[in-house]
């Protein structure tokens, strides 16, 4: 074979295997439709840094603000599915946004959780626009009341995860709201329906009966108050709250009132009587009543009201009480 016939059978070798190449190359390219004006080219099931780049823009620069978090959602999807570069960060980062700009932290939580997790040294953490996304949460919880506990507990531990520089600066919020006392009370009231002959024994009475129906009453009110100052989630259990109120309670009994019990109907008929002796048949009848009152002790009723009072109390001693580390809410006996 002479050297110019082998010269051309590599030379259409080669032809052949370039064809064949782009032919296998082609086959492994594909449109993926992200939504009706958005798609992205996948290569052998892997989308390029260029293209990661273009679908995060569209993402971040019109479907964002637009407010279409669902198509912003997809065009994020596409790039965490797809694309293992430098941008996915940026993508887990969207995913979370797109829930959190729809009100719902719990499906966003997991996507910052993985942001930490798979990408500590990544751009979204370096350039702290994790920082900013958790820092935006973290000032709503802290706002005012009631504290959503839970939630702020897992929004300093993103920042504590990813090492931010504002992680210490957001834990002196959280634990100057925690550590802040305050006071909570409840009252019930109780009106004895006895008519008592001595008026000091009816006082004493509603004061007796009002304590003892405190008591039972009073603890489910201020585990709602407490309830109302403090959401703490899946951290504390109700049960341990009562007993927490149940323990700090302090009980102050009063008197509200004490007078004359109404007249029932057997009263009535002799008040009647009693009018027609005295000649006061013609008065109006609540005159007639006036004069004969004193004439027939028609007895005392008495109403007293008890105040359960928790004084200076601290979130975190309702936390040390339920067994959790107020700092992190976790249950200090997993911890051991």
């Amino acid at each position: 074979m002479t050297r110019k016939k082998l010269y051309g059978i590599l030379v259409l070798a080669a032809a052949a295997a370039a064809v064949a190449g782009g032919l296998y190359v082609g086959l492994n390219v594909k449109t993926v439709k992200i939504t009706s004006d958005l798609s992205c080219r996948v290569t052998f099931g892997k989308m390029s840094a260029g293209e990661a780049e273009r679908v995060l823009a569209v993402a971040d620069e019109e479907l964002m603000p637009a407010r279409k978090y669902a198509f912003a959602r997809d065009a994020y999807r596409a790039v965490v599915d797809y694309h293992g570069g430098e941008s996915r960060d940026a993508a887990l980062l969207g995913m979370a946004r797109t829930y959190l700009a729809d009100g719902k932290r719990t499906e966003a939580y997991p996507w910052l959780a993985r942001v930490v997790a798979e990408y500590p040294r990544g751009s979204v953490v370096e350039e702290r626009k994790l920082d900013e996304v958790v820092g935006r949460e973290l000032e709503a919880t802290l706002a005012k009341p009631p504290l959503d506990y839970d939630w702020a507990v897992k929004y300093l531990e993103l920042l504590a995860g990813a090492e931010s520089p504002d992680a210490t600066t957001w834990r002196e919020k959280f634990k100057d709201i925690v550590e802040t006392p305050f006071d909570l009370s409840a009252v019930y009231t109780h009106e004895k329906e006895l008519a008592y002959v001595v008026r000091e024994t009816a006082s004493r009475d509603a004061r007796k009966t009002a304590l003892f129906y405190a008591r039972e009453e009073i603890p489910a009110k201020l585990v709602k108050a407490l309830k109302r100052r403090v959401d703490f989630g899946e951290a504390v259990a109700d049960e341990k709250l009562a007993a927490f109120v149940e323990e700090r309670v302090v009980y102050v009994d009063k008197l509200e009132k004490v007078k004359k019990a109404g007249l029932d109907e057997q009263a009535k008929v002799r008040h009647e009587k009693r009018r027609e002796e005295l000649g006061l048949g013609e008065l109006p009848a609540e005159w007639a009543n006036a004069f004969i009152t004193a004439d027939e002790d028609t007895g005392w009723i008495a109403a007293a009201s008890v105040v359960g009072k928790l004084n200076d109390v601290m979130i975190t001693e309702v936390l040390a009480a339920a067994g959790v580390d107020p700092l992190t809410g976790r249950s200090k006996a997993a911890e051991h």
